[in-house]
């Protein structure tokens, strides 16, 4: 499911992409290949955009209790990597068409800042407590993009976590905007969770933007 927007002078094919699902790859593969693109967008940091396009990942185990959960169910589906295959693809594919690869989401020092400028002292405890609770969860999803949505509402049931989400759907859309401010077409991934929220924002984006004339008859474009 690509959603396309005209930002600008750019277009931008937005694919949601779901974490960890080995199958993803392919859908990525065919979606870059399948379009005209000047380059390549994902929703990651900077740092985790140099670990890919420097081929230095390796496979690597869940980093917590919370990871542990989300690998866990997504298994239902298929097999599980992390590194996620989705953005590993696209990284590869970006650098065998000669695309430029650019990261969306805020740098680890921003976004540790504004996780303790957000998230309470008393929402850390009832985190802590709420940690010990999730291997026992299990769901009953009947596709992966349901379960991962579901997976979100739990670990991010607290209102200091969900500000933190918000924020970065918030940098993400505003990051993509900024491309857009010279004519390019680029493909952007962004996970499934965080779909929506930066859709709804680049919508707003595209319905503030000037009316395009370039394409009107010479016999209207000369009013303008």
């Amino acid at each position: 499911m690509i959603r396309v927007l005209k930002i600008g002078p750019s277009r931008v094919s937005l694919l949601p992409v779901i974490r960890g699902l080995v199958s993803e790859a392919d859908k990525v593969r065919g979606a870059i290949h399948g379009g005209d693109y000047d380059a390549v967008a994902l929703s990651i940091s900077p740092e985790e955009l140099d670990v890919l396009l420097n081929k230095s990942h390796i496979q690597a185990p869940p980093s917590g209790i919370e990871e542990e959960l989300y690998m866990r169910e997504l298994r239902r589906f298929g097999p599980v990597e992390k590194p996620p295959p989705c953005f590993v693809e696209a990284a590869r594919v970006a650098t065998l068409l000669h695309l430029d690869c650019l990261p969306l989401d805020m740098d680890e020092e921003e976004f540790t800042e504004l996780y303790c400028r957000e998230v309470s002292g008393l929402e850390m405890i009832r985190e802590s407590r709420n940690l010990k609770r999730l291997p026992d969860i299990r769901f009953d999803m009947q596709t992966p993009e349901e379960l991962v949505i579901q997976l979100d509402a739990t670990i991010n049931r607290y209102k200091g976590r969900r500000r933190v989400e918000e924020a970065r759907e918030a940098h993400i859309a505003s990051t993509l905007s900024s491309l857009c401010r010279e004519e390019m077409s680029l493909i952007a991934l962004v996970e499934w969770e965080r779909f929506d929220g930066v859709y709804r924002r680049l919508q707003r984006s595209a319905s503030r933007a000037p009316p395009d004339y370039s394409e009107l008859p010479k016999a209207f474009s000369s009013w303008i």
